[in-house]
C-alpha cells in the first residue's frame, strides 16, 4: 500500500479532514497531547515520528535509560527512541510499504502510540518556566507540521 493511501485512510478512519502536506509530502496529526508526523522516505518506505519531551543532552543516566528502552523493549524493527543535540527525545519507526496493508499498519501504529505515551510519561516534567518555553516550541512544531483540523 502506498504512503499516500495509508495516510489518507488514517485520516478517513479517524474522521479527520485529509492531512495537509508539506513540500516533501510529509504530514502530521495530533492525538491527545502528542503530534505524530509521517515522512515519506523514498520509494516504498516512510517514517512515523513523535516528539516525547526533553532531557539534558548530557544526562548520561537518561541516555542510558533510553538506550535500554531501545534494546530491551521491542528490540530491532519496532519503535526506536532517539535524542537530538538539544536533548529533544523522539520516537521513530520505519515502515516498508511493499508488504504493508492498512490493517497491518494500524496493528503496528497502536504499539507505537502506546510506547510513546509510556516514555513521555517517564521523562522529566518541565518546570513552569520551561513549560512556557515548551509551549512556544510546540507552536513552532504546529506550524511546521501544519496540523489538520477535525472534519465537520
Amino acid at each position: 500500500m502506498l504512503f499516500d493511501d495509508i495516510v489518507n485512510q488514517l485520516a478517513a478512519d479517524l474522521r479527520l479532514a485529509p492531512f495537509p502536506r508539506g513540500a516533501d509530502g510529509s504530514c502530521a496529526m495530533r492525538l491527545d497531547a502528542h503530534i505524530y508526523s509521517f515522512h515519506p522516505e523514498g520509494e516504498g518506505r516512510f517514517l512515523v515520528r513523535s516528539r516525547l519531551g526533553q532531557i539534558a543532552s548530557d544526562d548520561g543516566t537518561w541516555l542510558a535509560h533510553l538506550l535500554e528502552g531501545n534494546l530491551f523493549d521491542d528490540g530491532v524493527g519496532g519503535p526506536a527512541l532517539g535524542v537530538d543535540v538539544r536533548g529533544e527525545v523522539f520516537l521513530t519507526q520505519q515502515f516498508d510499504t511493499a508488504t504493508l496493508s492498512f490493517a497491518r499498519f494500524m496493528d503496528r501504529l497502536k504499539p507505537f502510540v502506546d510506547t510513546g505515551e509510556y516514555w513521555a510519561g517517564q521523562l522529566p516534567q518541565p518546570s513552569q518556566s520551561q513549560s512556557q518555553s515548551q509551549w512556544q516550541s510546540q507552536s513552532q512544531w504546529d506550524r511546521y507540521f501544519r496540523l489538520p483540523s477535525p472534519a465537520s
